[in-house]
């Protein structure tokens, strides 16, 4: 839900920016100016906010505490392997399933 609200926005202020800042004539470039730089903030805060609720889902509950323990355990499996049956997987689903649920 999260990642949807904030692409919401980001599609919002694109058109915001398209639409309505750009279109200023060059004497109002203060505005403009002012106007960018409260849309940059607008966006590093929702980013911010994201980013904090994706840091903290690792933590939550019990569905975090799975997650955390099941990575933590496919990483150990895989490092206990020997060299040569380590080369024969596929590194990119190790890394994919580390970092996707």
């Amino acid at each position: 839900l999260a990642h949807n609200l904030y692409m919401i926005q980001m599609l919002f202020m694109q058109v915001l920016v398209v639409d309505f800042v750009l279109e200023h004539p060059a004497e109002e470039m203060r505005m403009v100016l002012t106007e960018l730089l409260s849309m940059g903030a607008a966006n590093m805060c929702s980013f911010g906010i994201l980013h904090a609720m994706e840091y903290r889902r690792i933590s939550w509950r019990l569905e975090g505490y799975m997650r955390k323990s099941l990575q933590a355990a496919l990483l150990r499996k895989f490092l206990t392997f020997a060299q040569e049956p380590r080369s024969y997987l596929n590194h990119g689903g190790v890394i994919l399933a580390m970092t996707r649920d």
